[in-house]
């Protein structure tokens, strides 16, 4: 049996603080947390709709269409995480000496300067569900 074609709403259907959300994460790291005992389900329901609004950006042929696409959208838990595209290899590329673009401020140097990448970020989500962890204990 086949499936119905999706209905794709318009990009204007959209809220102005979703668009912001993600503008916001594909110039830094943007970590939104669905609250409750329900979080987890929310967050899911908040990354379709950051997929949902990229698809219909790029149907309606958007000419941010491709920017909205410049951040990753990651879900840990109750947590909707929108990262710069290709951002966890700032610290190889700023070691390796390539200058950054007058526009771009370069981070402060970090004691996981050289390190891998991968063990970088899966240490910030670390702390970031740890400190998660301490909030939730609290209310």
């Amino acid at each position: 049996m086949s499936r119905a074609p999706r209905a794709t709403l318009p990009p204007t259907a959209y809220g102005s603080r979703l668009h912001d959300a993600i503008r916001e994460g594909t110039t830094r790291q943007v970590t939104l947390q669905c609250p409750g005992e329900r979080g987890a389900d929310g967050s899911i329901r908040l990354l379709q709709r950051i997929n949902s609004l990229r698809r219909a950006m790029r149907k309606a042929n958007h000419p941010d269409a491709d920017r909205y696409y410049g951040a990753h959208a990651i879900r840990i838990r109750n947590l909707v995480i929108l990262i710069p595209s290709d951002s966890q290899y700032d610290p190889i590329i700023d070691n390796a000496g390539v200058p950054r673009p007058a526009t771009e401020e370069a981070p402060t140097p970090s004691p996981t300067a050289g390190a891998d990448p991968k063990e970088i970020f899966l240490k910030q989500m670390q702390e970031e569900l740890e400190n998660l962890d301490k909030l939730q204990k609290r209310s």
